[in-house]
């Protein structure tokens, strides 16, 4: 049986699921600023207009490939108890028909503001009129003259920027509801059959998804682990054979071996 098939039925088998979703299965702002260069340099005087390219330059992005394998990987969990835990700001997975309360994100994302000092403030929603402007930015491929007037926090006067790691001092008490929803799931998988993928996850933040997962699947006699990146998809001897190793990119994982 190969790993392919093997990783299917352990997922047929297996009373709850966990995947963790990492770089790999996601475009990350560094290949948008690559891939547009002359966009994002070009009168970059405050960081919330960066921000507002970026959001609408994800909802730009067909990304038919990642959405691809999400509909593999949906496939496969859509009927066992499951819960999805990424670390992308993308949004991808969020396009993907996996069920809304079974998801978390928490390093953010670029569906509300906050301040970069972290102001206990209401959170404030993009405004329209920027989103309007970024579309029309990335439609010419330049930077356009009029745009409205950036939002400011009400109690300090700083900037807005987007809620996400990348902020200043990132609020993460905006994705405290679904972590406790994980936290509270990950405690019903004691002692029972947990299939566990981790899908492209590296280094970025460990603490997140590599770390907890491999301490999972330790404890867990009845866990089956599998770490699918190209580069780190090393095991830790801790797992004793409970660990699949497969060194190959989990998009194309997904796309090629679970037609």
């Amino acid at each position: 049986m190969d790993i392919a098939e093997k990783l299917r039925q352990d997922i047929e088998d297996s009373e709850m699921v966990l995947v963790g979703i990492g770089e790999e299965m996601g475009i990350s702002e560094h290949e948008i600023m690559n891939s547009m260069p002359v966009l994002f340099q070009e009168n970059m005087d405050f960081e919330q207009r960066l921000g507002y390219l970026m959001r609408q330059a994800y909802q730009q992005i067909t990304g038919e490939r990642y959405l691809l394998a999400y509909k593999r990987l949906n496939e496969l969990i859509q009927k066992k108890n499951y819960f999805l835990v990424s670390v992308n700001t993308d949004n991808l997975a969020k396009r993907a028909d996996f069920q809304e309360s079974r998801q978390v994100y928490p390093c953010g994302g670029y569906d509300k503001l906050q301040c970069p000092s972290g102001c206990e403030a209401e959170w404030e929603q993009p405004d329209e009129r920027w989103d309007s402007w970024a579309k029309e930015s990335l439609r010419r491929m330049h930077t356009v003259q009029s745009f409205p007037e950036k939002a400011h926090c009400r109690k300090c006067g700083r900037e807005l920027v987007f809620n996400n790691i990348y902020a200043e001092k990132y609020r993460e008490e905006g994705y405290f509801a679904d972590w406790a929803k994980y936290t509270k799931w990950l405690q019903g998988t004691v002692n029972h059959k947990v299939c566990i993928l981790e899908l492209g996850v590296g280094m970025k933040y460990p603490s997140v998804i590599r770390w907890p997962f491999e301490k999972i699947a330790t404890y867990n006699q009845k866990a089956t682990f599998y770490r699918i990146h190209s580069a780190l998809y090393q095991m830790p001897d801790s797992l004793n054979g409970a660990g699949y190793s497969v060194p190959e990119n989990p998009v194309d994982f997904l796309i090629n071996k679970f037609v």
